[in-house]
């Protein structure tokens, strides 16, 4: 097994501030190894990042190279990222308020689910259920949030 640098600036070389894995309970990498996520507060991992020094998130194809930032244009941080066993789906926290057109709270963190086939984000957890912490994704592909309502597994399902 070889060791890949998944923070890499997009001119060569590394991220100019830090990034990490979610630590406490999510996938970082699809079950094939191909996807990698993680939350940065590097500026240089994309050719172009909208919101500056706020940390984003970001999903690593580790076959290809490419990097894609998954809560463009965020006006807030976002953090704390998990992949789905497939590599479809990234659920995150962010305290973001335009990364969906559902979002009502301000800048309250919710928890939403990026659709890595559609390109759409969902909020998957509104606040104040969002200040539970997520459970892993399941051999199935569903997450479960600790409190949440079972309704909500019908966004991943």
């Amino acid at each position: 097994m070889a060791i890949q640098l998944v923070s890499g600036a997009v001119s060569g070389g590394t991220g100019n501030s830090g990034s990490y894995v979610f630590s406490t309970g999510g996938n970082s990498v699809s079950a094939d190894g191909r996807y990698a996520v993680i939350h940065s507060d590097a500026t240089n991992l994309v050719a172009s990042d909208p919101n500056g020094s706020a940390r984003d998130v970001f999903l690593v194809d580790l076959q290809t190279g490419l990097v894609q930032l998954v809560s463009s244009g965020g006006n807030n941080a976002s953090f704390n990222a998990a992949i789905s066993p497939d590599g479809r789906y990234v659920v995150y926290e962010s305290s973001a308020s335009n990364l969906s057109g559902a979002d009502t709270n301000g800048s309250v963190k919710d928890i939403l689910l990026f659709d890595r086939i559609t390109g759409i984000t969902k909020i998957l957890c509104p606040a104040p259920m969002a200040r539970a912490r997520m459970r892993p994704f399941q051999q199935t592909g569903a997450l479960l949030p600790l409190k949440a309502r079972p309704a909500i597994l019908s966004l991943v399902t």
